[in-house]
This record gives structure tokens, C-alpha cells and sequence, in this order.
């Protein structure tokens, strides 16, 4: 509920705990979402079903008072990671990754401090998020099959060269991150655009929510849906794992 409106924390439990009723085991989160409550409502949720779970979640980015701060730094990473440990009431991460690149940081710290961690045996395995291609290029080895989160859909297609990049040589798991470009590609309230959205939900800074050209595209996608009979959000989804370079979605 942090900066997108008000939400039940009731409602949100009950979502955590049907989708496990349902067969989903991998719950993706991070210590950034919503000032560590996100993480707190999946330990409150599914504590007893750790065993069944994969817990992945992000270091790397860190709020002081109102403003964002990347912090990628092996200090700091662990840090992160301990206060995710607490909060998730457990005493290992499945997947921990670093959230973004920290431009203070030189990316092969970054990446060095997680796999220290899985040494020690706090993580199973590690991450990278939001890398962009030359990076990928330059720090990511051949076969290495590094779980990368990249934010991609019909209306971001900026990062297509990243997942190219990532499949070339085994170098990435390339996992896709806001499908939905946080709601306007849904029917929900907030696919309307703009004018749904409260004076200070943070989704007023994304461009998407005031473009014309893309609201007279989501009109003319509405209509395929209605002809086609295909909800939206399968049609989205469907679209997404058709493209060459996807190898999972989080939704």
C-alpha cells in the first residue's frame, strides 16, 4: 500500500494464502517494498509453510525519510540482508538479489558480497535486477544462468536488447518484473489512468499514466479483448511469455 492507496491488510493476507492453496511457491518481494512491510505480510502469512516456500528478495535499495538511496556496498548488501531475515522470520533467503546497480559501487562488489553470502549460507542462490545490457556484457559470465529481473511488457519494450543480451551465451535467467506497469495494464481502478490516482500515489511520476498515445492504444486493446473474449490480463501475460528471451514471469 506504500505510495499506490489505501489497502486491506486482511485482504492482502488472504491473497498471500489462497495463491499457496493454489500451488504457488515462489513468493518475490524485497526489503524496499513498502518499508519492509511487504516482506512482513509473507512472514505473517506463510511462516509456517517455509519449507514449501521460495522466498526471493532484494538489497540494494534503501529509503532515508522520504527519498531513495541505492546502497550497494558489502556492508550495506548485508545489512539488507539481516534486517530481510528478521522480518521474513527466517534463517536463510532462497534468492537474494541486488535490487539495482549502485552507481557509488563499482558492480563486481556488488555482485562478489552476494556470493559471499551464499557461502556463508544465508542464500540459496543470487540475483541481479534492472541490469542494463552492457553491464550484463561485462560482469555476467557465459553459462552462468543468473536469475536477472527485468521490467518489461507491451508498453516497455525499451529493455528487449537486455533480454537478448541475458539469453546470449546462458548468461541470465531473464525474469519480468511489472507486466503490468503497475496497474494501467489491468481492468482495475487504475487502468483508467491519471486522473484514478491519488495527489500522492507514486505512480503520477510514471509517464505511461499521462501519455495520450497510450491511453488511445489501451482503448483499441479493450476492444480486442471484447472481441476476442480474452481477458486482458491473460492476453497480457500470454503476450509476454511469447517473447523470444522470457524465462519467467512474476505477475
Amino acid at each position: 500500500g506504500h505510495g499506490f492507496g489505501p489497502v486491506d491488510e486482511r485482504e492482502c493476507l488472504q491473497v498471500l494464502r489462497t495463491a499457496f492453496e493454489k500451488g504457488i511457491s515462489h513468493f518475490d518481494t524485497a526489503g524496499f517494498y513498502a518499508r519492509g512491510q511487504s516482506e512482513r505480510l509473507i512472514a505473517r502469512a506463510l511462516h509456517t509453510q517455509r519449507q514449501q516456500i521460495f522466498i526471493s528478495t532484494k538489497g540494494g535499495l534503501a529509503w532515508r525519510e522520504n527519498s531513495v538511496h541505492h546502497c550497494g556496498g558489502r556492508i550495506e548488501l548485508k545489512q539488507a540482508l539481516c534486517e530481510s531475515l528478521k522480518r521474513l522470520k527466517t534463517d536463510y533467503i532462497d534468492l537474494f538479489q541486488l535490487h539495482w546497480p549502485d552507481p557509488a559501487t563499482p558492480l563486481n562488489e556488488s555482485l562478489d558480497a552476494l556470493i559471499s553470502f551464499q557461502k556463508e549460507g544465508l542464500i540459496r542462490f543470487w540475483g541481479v535486477g534492472n541490469l542494463t545490457a552492457e553491464q550484463i556484457e561485462t560482469y555476467i559470465a557465459p553459462s552462468a544462468n543468473v536469475p536477472h529481473q527485468v521490467h518489461f511488457n507491451p508498453i516497455h519494450k525499451t529493455t528487449k536488447s537486455v533480454l537478448t543480451i541475458g539469453h546470449s551465451g546462458n548468461r541470465c535467467l531473464n525474469c519480468i518484473v511489472s507486466p503490468f506497469e503497475q496497474g494501467l495494464l489491468t481492468e482495475g481502478r487504475s487502468s483508467v489512468g491519471l486522473e484514478a490516482l491519488g495527489n500522492r500515489d507514486i505512480r503520477r511520476r510514471n509517464p505511461y499514466f499521462r501519455s495520450e498515445e497510450i491511453r488511445s492504444w489501451l482503448t483499441r486493446l479493450s476492444e480486442l479483448c471484447r472481441t476476442t473474449k480474452i481477458p486482458k490480463v491473460n492476453l497480457i501475460l500470454l503476450w509476454i511469455l511469447s517473447q523470444r528471451g522470457v524465462d519467467a514471469l512474476i505477475p
